[in-house]
């Protein structure tokens, strides 16, 4: 799909293959779209490509060859944040669900992503992290991630997690 002036768009379960030119292209002004769990793969040109100042555009779970990705620095530049799924299961060090722990993900700067509650299981359920932020075609990677989970008789347990290296990741990682 490509665009002028298209914004607030969610687009899902998009498969782009061999494509004689671009996969998925937003031009002029296109902002606030979210793509969700697609593909892209054999573009000519690019895979993904965002140019004049199309900003805060969402790729979340969707793949593609990261050198076919192009964002604009025309102007005030373009942005596309590509994000990943994080689910974590919760439990004690005798293997016990972790019922109510607060799971707190940290960037690579030290600022919180996210923090949620675990269920009655231990499971936080699926999330977001993100991956990177390339804004006018330089980007930003918030990994390594750091996970800690709290809760009134545990005082904390740890994980960290590349999302880079490893993309979606649904974790036994708190034990």
């Amino acid at each position: 799909p490509s665009g002028t002036l298209s914004s607030d768009n969610v687009l899902t379960d998009i498969k782009a293959d061999s494509n004689t030119q671009t996969g998925i292209s937003f031009f002029n002004r296109a902002s606030n779209n979210n793509i969700t769990d697609s593909k892209i793969t054999n573009s000519t040109t690019q895979d993904v490509k965002l140019s004049v100042v199309s900003v805060d555009n969402i790729f979340l779970n969707v793949s593609y060859n990261l050198s076919r990705e192009s964002v604009s620095s025309a102007l005030t530049g373009s942005s596309l944040i590509r994000k990943w799924y994080y689910a974590a299961y919760v439990n004690d060090s005798a293997g016990s669900d972790m019922a109510s722990a607060n799971v707190t993900a940290y960037r690579k700067d030290g600022l919180i992503d996210w923090s949620v509650t675990a269920n009655s299981t231990g499971g936080t359920g699926i999330q977001n992290v993100t991956d990177y932020e390339n804004i006018g075609g330089t980007r930003t990677y918030f990994s390594l991630y750091a996970f800690t989970a709290t809760n009134s008789t545990d005082y904390g347990r740890n994980d960290s997690y590349n999302v880079t290296a490893l993309e979606n990741q649904f974790d036994n990682v708190i034990t």
